[in-house]
């Protein structure tokens, strides 16, 4: 199985009752609960609320819209536990100029421990997402480098890359990955939900027509929990949404959404 391994202990009471058993989320640090012994982000809010068995977490921090895509498919193609009558997938899409790469773990990991592990505390995940006993997503993250010795050849090829490559071709990559997951998911017969960490008008701006708007209304389901934090001020110094802020608009936005959707009901009066 190649979703993170965690199981931090519930906190919260359930307020709604979800229809599926199995909660599978893919998104970026949005997302990605990295911390293995605490909840911080919103599935593991979703899971005791919504009263959900288990988090299939295959999000990544950093990860962009490629391996949302590359990881929900694996795990619905290859996860014994992932079936279309036991698991909702939701997605929080990411931001459409990233980029990333299936490659080799060997290559993939020492290279992530350095970058992930030195800017995080000691309860957390090692930053990798594995597809299988030899490949995992490499990240092309949209920044340079300076803190690594530029004769890394990851480091250089990342460079080079964004150097070359004209962020609008990865936005466009990243509109056809959106409509293809969400044609994928309804050809297997699993019920899902899209959402975008933030506002995508900018990226779908980009490529404006026919795609964009589908995008748009496949991503425009509920407020982006970007734009729920920075009105509410509860962004923290990464520029994340903080603790609280994953638990309110999870009860104020997510809730009502599943409910609305006919993807959870109230429970029973005892």
């Amino acid at each position: 199985m190649t979703h993170y391994h965690r199981d931090p202990p519930r906190t919260l009471a359930a307020e709604t009752q979800s229809r599926h058993a199995h909660l599978l989320v893919s998104g970026c640090s949005f997302t990605h609960n990295h911390a293995n012994k605490h909840v911080v982000n919103w599935p593991y809010y979703l899971r005791d609320l919504a009263g959900f068995q288990r988090v299939l977490d295959v999000s990544l921090s950093g990860g962009g819209c490629q391996h949302i895509y590359n990881s929900i498919i694996n795990e619905c193609e290859n996860n014994p536990l992932v079936s279309p009558h036991n698991t909702l997938v939701m997605v929080m899409w990411s931001g459409m100029t990233r980029t990333d790469v299936i490659a080799e773990t060997a290559l993939v990991e020492p290279w992530t421990r350095r970058a992930y592990l030195s800017i995080q505390n000691r309860d957390v995940t090692d930053g990798v997402y594995r597809f299988n006993d030899r490949f995992s997503t490499l990240k092309i993250e949209n920044w340079r480098d300076v803190a690594r010795d530029d004769k890394d050849p990851i480091v250089q090829m990342r460079n080079h890359y964004k150097r070359v490559i004209d962020a609008d071709s990865q936005v466009l990559q990243s509109m056809i990955n959106i409509v293809g997951l969400a044609g994928y998911l309804e050809s297997r017969g699993f019920e899902w939900m899209f959402m975008s960490w933030k506002d995508p008008t900018p990226d779908l701006a980009v490529i404006p027509g026919a795609l964009s708007q589908r995008v748009g209304d496949l991503m425009r389901t509920v407020l982006p929990i970007g734009d729920y934090a920075m009105s509410m001020g509860e962004l923290d110094h990464t520029q994340h949404p903080t603790i609280e802020a994953n638990l309110a608009w999870t009860r104020q936005h997510l809730l009502p959404a599943l409910r609305a959707r006919g993807l959870a009901q109230d429970p029973d009066p005892v």
